[in-house]
């Protein structure tokens, strides 16, 4: 038995892999990995699970056993890592709710639905037989067999439409043919988990107009444009499934790309089955007609209800089948649909292409009639950033990186960036799209790009904001990221939305690109007000001034609860790390302090994430305020507390810290985080009547790597080496007398980190 994961479609007819429902596809090794631990629990202190009897789109099914009753029935488990994911735990809800509200014989059974611990479960019926598509895979059925089907299937779909249900994902692979109930070929419908609910109002519902479901050889026009859908669509789809099962052929799309077939089913005349039907099945006129109607372009031109279907076909048998009508036309497209796919991209018709690289939930499919360009709806060609496309009158536009230009090319959509008065910058967001690394480029006149911003990963949007005025960019383009050596991907089932926001700039903002060297110029006493604007993101500021002997101060202030800690690494000239300062969590402010000397001068400032390791770095954009000073070289008293690790005192480097080492402890901390501080120069000396003990420790090692007792009178000056993590230094007394301590710290650097 396999209710809810068929088997593959038949090898006939298509050529290339049949295209993928719009589903959470899982990896099937997986599910039986997990799924196998979950055999022998008992769910929710009532179903012990037994074996794995399937895998559908958003978990394993499941035999198991009703302890109580010691009834044996299905149980579908949606996996904890999903159970997160609002849009499936929505379509999973969806499913127990549609189903619960139906009867019918025909209409699989939900006993039971519920969370345990972190596992949503469905308990239905436990179904032995195969599925349609099993059954297909022999060859096409005979007319009696197929009305038979149909009659059954039009009992459960009836009652679901009546009910407000409308199924939207009808296919072989979810109509079951029971074995040993009742007649032979007994009709269970199954999956309901792309129902679309009248009147629905649920925390759960995350269907809307802007989204498109189902399965491309068996979709409607009216799914296909992400329209309101009633029962005409699921009739439809019967359609389809008669045409299947009648010819052992798609209506559309036998060696097709996903493209084409829901082109086709917008646009092409539906093929008469005796034209396309094997060498020796007979198809009778008035089967003809019926499966014609149901496939009609319009809905109003089909049958209105499962009822009307039913008895038509009911009556065509009991007729013996006999041609009481006419020919069947040949359905012609009207005009302004095929004028409308030539001018509105008919890349946007082929929703599923995505889904059979990304198996991504689409978000949206628009079909205009538009004659003219409209403001902020993409209309191709708009790949040229010297000929962009235009943003609406708010900034917006809203388009789909569709049709690849070549294997390694994604499709790029440009739109001119508005003109800026005086004292005027802009920022740019693009939302994300499933499964791609979207890329914004700023170009020219001439088209080439003069900024580029990827500061966040794949699934995830972009933001750029401070964009410097200075600029002679003309256009915004929105594309996608490709590694070296990668494919180009396409995402036609999903819209991204682009904003330009035109404001008025702050004098002390930053201004991008100030990515990489040398960076956006920072004058001594110099505010700037900024934004990391993804994991990937760095601002890096060129220090004006910095003069040996002049101490170098930075600080930086976060905003109350920051999304991200950060880190200040110092550069030198040569690209070399020779000070860092890293934000401890829940951190606002911190200071970067450093004194240069003739080997070692400040050129430039770089600022990043900053995250434990093996915390991946959130998306959202981190905001800071910078400022940067220069003052007197002085010593530095410590700051209490500071008895513990965690409250170590940072040290700014090339300056004498000082304090007393009385009740305990006294710690210090350098940061690190680069290669190139494997090395640290620690000078100390003992300024009172007592001696103190010096232990040295690797933050990245997690030991203690030197440790030393300093005398009064003997000063200490020696070369370290780490992991380049910072190290920490804990001083503590020795003996007796007033254990003053004074230590000076600063890194030597020898690797050029490439910042």
């Amino acid at each position: 038995m396999n209710q809810d994961s068929p088997p593959p479609l038949p090898p006939a007819p298509p050529a290339e892999p049949p295209p993928e429902p719009l589903d959470e596809a899982r990896d099937s090794a997986d599910d039986v990995e997990i799924g196998a631990a979950y055999i022998g629990t008992v769910l929710d202190g009532r179903y012990l699970i037994q074996e794995i009897i399937g895998h559908g789109g958003m978990g394993t099914v499941f035999r198991a056993e009703q302890t109580l009753m010691q009834k044996t029935v299905a149980i579908k488990l949606l996996h904890a890592d999903l159970a997160a994911r609002k849009q499936v735990v929505g379509r999973f809800t969806r499913e127990a709710r549609a189903i619960s509200r139906l009867s019918s014989a025909h209409t699989i059974r939900v006993f039971d639905f519920g969370r345990w611990q972190d596992l949503f479960f469905l308990v239905m019926e436990l179904l032995e037989g195969e599925t349609l598509d099993a059954v297909l895979a022999r060859g096409p059925l005979p007319h009696d067999r197929v009305a038979s089907l149909v009659v059954q299937m039009c009992d459960s779909l009836g009652e679901a439409h009546e009910a407000g249900v409308v199924h939207r994902d009808l296919k072989p692979e979810n109509i079951f043919l029971v074995a040993g109930e009742g007649p032979a070929d007994f009709v269970k419908i199954l999956d309901f988990g792309l129902a679309k609910l009248k009147n629905s109002e649920d925390l759960y519902d995350v269907h809307s107009r802007a989204e498109l479901f189902g399965t491309p050889y068996y979709m409607s026009p009216e799914q296909i444009r992400a329209s309101d859908v009633d029962g005409r669509s699921d009739i439809y789809s019967v359609g389809a499934l008669m045409f299947r099962m009648l010819t052992g052929r798609y209506v559309h799309g036998s060696d097709q790309a996903t493209f084409d077939i829901l082109k086709a089913h917008l646009m092409d005349r539906t093929p008469l089955m005796a034209e396309v039907a094997p060498a020796g099945v007979t198809i009778p006129p008035v089967v003809e007609r019926i499966v014609a109607k149901c496939l009609a372009k319009k809905p109003e031109d089909r049958f209105q209800t499962m009822a009307e279907l039913a008895d038509a076909l009911q009556v065509a048998q009991q007729s013996g089948w006999q041609d009481v009508g006419h020919e069947v036309e040949p359905e012609i497209p009207e005009p302004h649909v095929e004028s409308m796919a030539r001018q509105t991209t008919l890349r946007r018709v082929a929703v599923f292409v995505a889904v059979l690289t990304a198996l991504a939930v689409g978000t949206a499919l628009v079909l205009t009639s538009h004659s003219e360009p409209t403001p902020g709806h993409e209309v191709e060609p708009n790949d040229d950033a010297r000929h962009p496309g235009m943003l609406a009158a708010d900034g917006s536009a809203v388009g789909y990186l569709g049709k690849r230009r070549s294997a390694t090319q994604a499709d790029q959509d440009c739109y001119a960036l508005p003109k800026l008065a005086a004292g005027e910058t802009f920022s740019v967001q693009v939302s994300g799209l499933p499964n791609m690394d979207v890329l914004l480029t700023l170009n020219d006149k001439d088209g080439d790009a003069r900024l580029s911003v990827d500061h966040r990963g794949r699934g995830q949007g972009e933001l750029l904001r401070f964009a410097d005025p200075r600029l002679p960019v003309t256009a915004v383009c929105v594309t996608e990221a490709i590694a070296a050596n990668g494919t180009a991907s396409e995402s036609l089932s999903d819209a991204y939305k682009l904003q330009v926001t035109r404001s008025e700039r702050a004098v002390d903002s930053e201004q991008e690109p100030n990515d990489l060297a040398p960076g956006e110029n920072l004058p001594v006493g110099a505010l700037r007000t900024g934004s990391l604007e993804g994991p990937k993101d760095r601002d890096v500021f060129r220090l004006e001034g910095a003069v040996d002997g002049r101490l170098v101060w930075v600080s930086l202030e976060l905003p109350e609860n920051p999304p991200v800690g950060m880190q200040m690494l110092l550069l030198d000239q040569a690209g070399r790390t020779i000070a860092s300062r890293a934000m401890r969590a829940g951190e606002r402010q911190a200071s970067l302090g450093f004194v240069p000397t003739g080997d070692q001068i400040p050129d430039r400032l770089v600022l990043l994430r900053q995250a434990p390791k093996d915390v991946p770095l959130p998306a959202d954009e981190a905001p800071y305020r910078l400022k940067y000073e220069q003052r007197d070289v002085i010593e530095f008293a410590e700051i209490e507390p500071n008895d513990t690790a965690e409250q170590a005192n940072p040290l700014a480097l090339g300056t004498w810290e000082t304090g007393l080492a009385q009740d305990g402890a006294d710690w210090l901390r350098l940061d690190g985080g680069d290669p190139s501080l494997a090395r640290i120069r620690l000078e100390a000396q003992a300024t009172g009547t007592g001696a103190y003990q010096l232990t040295v420790r690797d933050v990245g090692q997690q030991v203690d790597v030197r440790t030393l007792v300093v005398q009064p009178g003997q000063p200490q000056d020696l070369v370290i080496g780490g992991s380049g993590d910072g190290v920490l230094l804990k001083i503590a007394a020795h003996g007796k007398g007033e254990p003053k301590w004074q230590v000076r710290v600063r890194y030597l650097s020898g690797v050029v980190s490439g910042k």
